[in-house]
C-alpha cells in the first residue's frame, strides 16, 4: 500500500508542475522582431521541461494566437492545436499544425463567433492565406454566413450565396466537399469580380473583371514573379555584377546571404532586407543588396489574372577560392 501511495503522489506532483517562462520577444505588425517600445504584440514562451507553449498577445493584453512548439529558436516549430483570435477576443481560427503545415481539421469563425468554414486537409498543406477557402488536398465540410445559416448537407453538397460585412460577395456550388460548376466572387474594396469554372474540385479557367469592366482570362491561378530569362539568367546577372569587398576577402569571410524583397506590380524591386546574413559579413550583405537593386524589371507575379505584389527571396553565395 505504501508503494502505491508514493506513485500516486508522484503523478499528482507532475500534473500540477507550473510552466516555466523561458522567453519573451516583441514584434511589429509585419511579424518582424523589434524592441518593446515599437512592438504591436509580444510572444511569451513557457515550458514544462519537455515541450514549449507560446502565447502571443497584443500590447493591450488581448490574445492574438496560442499554440505549442517543439522548439522556439532560431524559429518557432509548431505542433498540435493552434488558436488565432480577433482583436475583440473571439476565436478567428482553430487548426492542427505540424511544422509549417496544417493537418487534419480546420475551423474559421466570424467576428461574432459564428462558424464561417469547417474543412479537413487530406494531406499536410501549407496555409499561406488565413481567409482563403481554396487549398489543394482539402475538403470543405461546411460553410455558413455570419447569421449562422449553413449551406452544405450531410454529403457536403449544396448551393451557397454569401454577402459579407465588408461588401464582398461569394456564390456557387459544392459537390461532396469540393467546388463544382461556376463560382462567382466580388471584392468590394477594389471592385474586382472573379468568375471561375470547376469540375469536381478541379479548376479549369477563370475570368478577372476589373472596376473598368476590362476582362482577363486565366488558366493558372498563380504565376510567380520571374527574372526575365529565368533563374539561370538571374544568377548570371548576379555573378557578372558582384564585387567581393576587399576587407571581407582579406579577413576570409564568406558564406551565403539571403536577400528578401518585393516584386511590385510593374516588375520593379523594392523593400530590400536581409533574411539571413553572415557573422561579421555586413559588407557582403550590403553588396548582395546593391547588386539586386541594379536588377532590371522582372515579370510580375499574377494571381487570378491580376498582377500583384509578391515577396521574394534570393540566396547570394560569397565563396573564396
Amino acid at each position: 500500500m505504501k508503494t502505491i501511495l508514493i506513485v500516486l503522489l508522484s503523478v499528482c506532483s507532475l500534473n500540477v508542475m507550473a510552466q516555466e517562462e523561458v522567453s519573451i520577444s516583441y514584434y511589429n505588425e509585419k511579424g518582424e522582431e523589434t524592441k518593446k517600445k515599437q512592438a504591436s504584440y509580444k510572444r511569451v514562451i513557457t515550458t514544462n521541461g519537455k515541450n514549449f507553449e507560446f502565447t502571443e498577445s497584443w500590447m493591450d493584453g488581448t490574445l492574438k494566437r496560442t499554440g505549442f512548439a517543439s522548439q522556439y529558436e532560431p524559429r518557432l516549430r509548431q505542433f498540435g492545436k493552434e488558436v488565432t483570435y480577433y482583436r475583440n477576443g473571439k476565436i478567428k481560427q482553430e487548426q492542427v499544425v505540424k511544422g509549417a503545415n496544417s493537418i487534419e481539421e480546420i475551423k474559421r469563425y466570424y467576428e461574432n463567433g459564428n462558424l464561417k468554414e469547417w474543412g479537413k486537409f487530406l494531406k499536410p498543406t501549407s496555409v499561406r492565406w488565413l481567409d482563403a477557402f481554396d487549398y489543394p488536398n482539402y475538403v470543405t465540410l461546411q460553410i455558413a454566413d455570419s447569421l449562422g445559416k449553413t449551406f452544405l448537407d450531410e454529403q457536403k453538397s449544396g448551393e451557397f450565396s454569401i454577402t459579407y460585412a465588408n461588401g464582398n460577395k461569394w456564390e456557387g456550388k459544392y459537390l461532396n466537399g469540393v467546388k463544382h460548376g461556376i463560382i462567382k466572387e466580388y471584392q468590394h474594396a477594389e471592385k474586382d469580380t472573379y468568375i471561375e469554372e470547376y469540375a469536381r474540385g478541379m479548376f479549369s479557367r477563370g475570368t478577372y473583371i476589373d472596376e473598368n469592366q476590362q476582362a482577363t482570362t486565366y488558366t493558372k491561378k498563380e504565376i510567380l514573379p520571374e527574372y526575365k530569362g529565368g533563374i539561370e539568367n538571374l544568377y548570371r546577372f548576379i555573378a557578372d555584377n558582384l564585387k567581393y569587398p576587399v576587407r571581407m576577402k582579406n579577413d576570409n569571410i564568406q558564406g551565403r546571404v539571403i536577400v528578401n524583397f518585393v516584386v511590385d506590380r510593374d516588375g520593379s524591386l523594392k523593400d530590400f532586407k536581409i533574411l539571413r546574413g553572415i557573422d561579421g559579413g555586413e559588407e557582403l550583405e550590403q553588396e548582395a543588396i546593391r547588386v539586386l537593386m541594379m536588377s532590371p524589371k522582372w515579370n510580375p507575379g499574377i494571381q487570378r489574372g491580376k498582377t500583384v505584389k509578391v515577396s521574394y527571396s534570393v540566396p547570394v553565395m560569397f565563396a573564396l577560392r
